[in-house]
């Protein structure tokens, strides 16, 4: 797509929000926070409200196709959607893999191979009416959790992190219109952000979850560089 300075562009923008205000269709986007705080249980409520058109936190969301792969706890995240469903409602394609993945150099092309293959032809509803609607829904990718998919590598080696974000930005350029969201973890000092080298940071658009294990009091913040953290608000 080519853009012209002095093309329209309002229509464009408001059409390439994914999650209005949040994410943009196309963006790769990480939700980190501290251990146990409801990290995949979030991600899970985003999926779900992705696949069925749904406000999210008080924001708009673009109707979507979603595949979650679970590197770990594959048979909790089949629950945790069911439960969500069960209060929400199923209404479109939010499908859940444990295929072993990996973004080491051995192992990345057949990776790879297999998400392109299932985000580009797999990701259909097997039972609801009409769909063929659902073979232009932008596609979304959830990763939990970048630990996983990228087990082997050094996560603090810039060499090893830079590998691993081009195979994404591959596998975007393999499928049309994919949006990667990565679950992660922070650092030790929460201060200074998520866990890992710094060109991780400056290659992805940066969600920080900062919900207290024993509840949902804290909310989501949007990270923006040189800005303070706003909250968006809790999760009903």
């Amino acid at each position: 797509m080519l853009v012209h300075a002095l093309d329209p562009v309002d229509e464009f923008l408001i059409d390439n929000q994914l999650v209005e205000g949040l994410i943009a269709v196309g963006d790769i986007a990480v939700f980190y926070g501290a251990a146990k705080t409801g990290k995949s249980f979030l991600t899970v409520d985003l999926a779900l409200s992705l696949s069925n058109g749904d406000v999210w936190f008080d924001r708009s969301t673009r109707h979507a196709k979603v595949l979650y792969w679970a590197g770990e706890d594959f048979k909790g995240l089949i629950a945790r959607r069911t439960a969500c469903m069960c209060q929400k409602g199923g209404r479109g394609v939010f499908s859940i893999c444990d295929d072993p993945l990996s973004l080491t150099h051995s192992q990345a092309t057949d990776s790879l191979d297999l998400l392109a293959n299932i985000l580009r032809y797999q990701l259909a509803p097997s039972r609801v009416e009409e769909p063929n609607k659902y073979e232009s829904l932008p596609p979304v990718l959830i990763i939990d959790t970048w630990a996983m998919l990228t087990a082997s590598m050094d996560e603090n080696s810039g060499k090893d992190m830079s590998a691993a974000m081009a195979a994404l930005r591959q596998l975007q350029m393999r499928v049309f219109n994919l949006t990667i969201i990565i679950i992660h973890h922070g650092g030790k000092d929460g201060s200074r952000g998520m866990r890992g080298h710094s060109s991780l940071q400056q290659s992805m658009s940066r969600l920080k979850w900062t919900g207290a294990a024993r509840g949902w009091d804290a909310g989501l913040c949007g990270m923006r560089e040189e800005t303070r953290p706003e909250p968006l608000g809790n999760l009903d």
